[in-house]
């Protein structure tokens, strides 16, 4: 408390390990959102390497994405679901938004950081690429999945009070 009968708090005061406000709050999304990303990412970088080997060559960048973009959404809504559960990420809209938002700058710092070590791309050249169809698609599909903790929690409420009126 200040002088004044105010209380008086510092930046610092809500940074501390084990503060209830950090560790319900922030954490559990934050956490949730980087493994998350990086899980989706590997199985990504896993059907990515398969749809440019075999599938490009067949039927073409665009129908590859097409293909590959329901498998990974799929695995991605089951991955969402894995790591709120597991990290105990409360269906409040500020956390599964705060999980979403942390996924989805995760995955897009992992895509451009893997496109510049591995193909000497800028990230103006990975930027200046979404401007074809098949990284178009990839982009919406990208939004679909930062969108997923969200949708999650609306499905959570919604069977809960499905389950009260019964």
């Amino acid at each position: 408390m200040s002088g004044r009968g105010v209380p008086s708090w510092r930046v610092d005061d809500f940074l501390q390990p084990g503060h209830r406000w950090l560790s319900a709050s922030i954490t559990a999304p934050v956490r949730a959102g980087l493994v998350y990303a990086l899980v989706v990412f590997a199985v990504g970088f896993a059907l990515g390497t398969i749809r440019i080997l075999l599938v490009v060559p067949r039927f073409g960048p665009t129908i590859a994405v097409l293909v590959e973009a329901p498998l990974m959404l799929a695995a991605s809504w089951w991955v969402c679901l894995k790591c709120a559960a597991r990290f105990r990420v409360t269906v409040s809209v500020r956390a599964r938004l705060l999980m979403g938002l942390v996924a989805f700058a995760t995955l897009l710092a992992a895509e451009i950081g893997l496109a510049a070590v591995a193909f000497g791309q800028s990230p103006v050249d990975y930027g200046l690429r979404l401007r074809s169809l098949p990284a178009a698609i990839g982009l919406c599909a990208q939004i679909a999945f930062a969108s997923f903790p969200l949708l999650q929690a609306g499905a959570c409420r919604v069977g809960r009070q499905e389950s009260r009126h019964q």
